[in-house]
């Protein structure tokens, strides 16, 4: 898990990512997330593109380009920001997960 997103599933299968997200989801709401890299932006652009009329992601995308043009990162993030705003969270399954994960890598061919 990335804050807004999802790391390519290389050797995995959707299968095996929902259910690591599954995992993750069922944290308590304030479980800080900190991941490895700075993709906050990226992600959440994808996210706002995939998903136009969600507004929490449309504020937490403004909150982020606030915190990157100041200098400052956008993580750690917390499960309850993930559960709003991450669409590989909000999966209802392995199919789902996957398809989210396609579109994500083709929109990024373009973006």
């Amino acid at each position: 898990m990335f804050v807004a997103g999802c790391g390519n599933f290389n050797w995995g299968t959707g299968e095996q990512m929902f259910s690591a997200f599954q995992k993750i989801g069922k944290l308590p709401p304030q479980t800080k997330v900190y991941c490895g890299h700075e993709y906050t932006l990226r992600n959440l652009a994808f996210a706002a593109f995939a998903s136009p009329e969600d507004d929490k992601i449309k504020e937490r995308l403004k909150w982020a380009e606030g915190r990157r043009k100041a200098g400052k990162p956008t993580v750690p993030s917390t499960i309850k920001d993930e559960w709003e705003t991450n669409l590989f969270l909000q999966a209802k399954g392995p199919s789902e997960i996957t398809k989210v994960r396609k579109d994500k890598d083709v929109w990024g061919q373009s973006h």
